[in-house]
């Protein structure tokens, strides 16, 4: 299992807070982002479904990410739902845009 740079097994709750998963998700978003506006790209003419929620460099849905406290537990679920949703629509649709060699 993998916990984006994390290791909660091992780290000190006085001294690494959970908070500090926040700039690996945001960087995750910043991948995904990337790949899905390549496929995209790819995409154009090949019938591709709607992507779910809408991605800018630091927005997903209506989420900006570069507003959201890093207390904020319901903003931050709902970006790793949508982020979720995205990957999903990634893996559906990444097919449809393959070359064969």
């Amino acid at each position: 299992m993998h916990n984006l740079g994390v290791d909660f097994g091992a780290m000190d709750r006085k001294t690494h807070r959970t908070e500090h998963i926040i700039p690996s998700i945001k960087s995750f978003h910043a991948l995904l982002y990337q790949m899905v506006a390549h496929i995209q790209s790819l995409g154009k003419m090949k019938n591709l479904d709607k992507l779910p929620f809408h991605m800018e460099p630091f927005v997903i849905g209506t989420l900006s990410l570069d507003r959201i406290h890093e207390q904020d537990d319901l903003a931050w679920s709902d970006v790793v739902r949508c982020i979720a949703s995205n990957l999903k629509w990634l893996s559906e649709n990444a097919s449809k845009c393959a070359f064969r060699v």
